[in-house]
C-alpha cells in the first residue's frame, strides 16, 4: 500500500515504550517492530520515501543499512561465499539463488510449456522464446507469464 506522507503516518509512535518490552505498531498495516527506528524505516515503504542516495550511481533506498549493502557493488566487497564451490557474492540473496545450482531446486516454471528453472530471471529469458522477442531485454516480460511452483 503506497501513501503520501501524512502527519498521522509519520508521527506513528509505539503503542508502548520500547524499553519496557512493548512493540511499535505501523498504523497503516499493523506490522509490529521491536524498535521505533525499525518502524520509521518501515513507514517509508508506505510513503515511497527513499532518503538515502548512492554517491556513485542513481540508487536510492529507505535505510542506511540498505545503502551500505548496495555500496558493496562499487567497492567489490563479496562477504558471502558458497560452501560448495567458493564462488563469492555481494548479497546473501545472490548466494541463496546461486545455491540452487547445486541443489537442483527449480521453483520457477513456464506457464506455456514444461520448462523449469532456478531463477525468475532465467524464466523471463525463456518466456521470450515463445514470443520471438529478443533475449537481451528481459524487462518487458509480463508477470502473468511467470508462475512459481511452491
Amino acid at each position: 500500500k503506497r501513501l503520501s506522507p501524512s502527519p498521522d503516518i509519520i508521527s506513528a509512535s509505539p503503542v508502548a515504550n520500547s524499553h519496557s518490552g512493548g512493540a511499535c505498531v505501523c498504523r497503516v498495516c499493523g506490522k509490529t517492530f521491536s524498535r521505533p527506528w525499525l518502524l520509521q524505516g518501515h513507514i517509508r515503504t508506505h510513503t515511497g520515501e527513499k532518503p538515502f542516495c548512492c554517491s556513485k550511481c542513481d540508487y536510492k533506498c529507505t535505510t542506511l543499512n540498505d545503502l551500505k549493502t548496495h555500496d558493496r557493488i562499487h567497492n567489490g566487497e563479496k562477504p558471502f561465499s558458497c560452501s560448495l564451490c567458493d564462488k563469492k557474492f555481494s548479497y546473501a540473496g545472490a548466494l541463496k539463488t546461486h545455491e540452487k545450482v547445486h541443489t537442483g531446486d527449480k521453483p520457477f516454471s513456464c506457464s506455456q510449456c514444461d520448462y523449469k528453472c532456478s531463477t525468475s530471471g532465467d524464466l523471463k529469458k525463456h518466456v521470450k522464446t515463445h514470443s520471438g522477442e529478443k533475449q537481451t531485454d528481459a524487462t518487458n516480460v509480463t508477470t502473468h507469464a511467470l508462475t512459481q511452483v511452491l
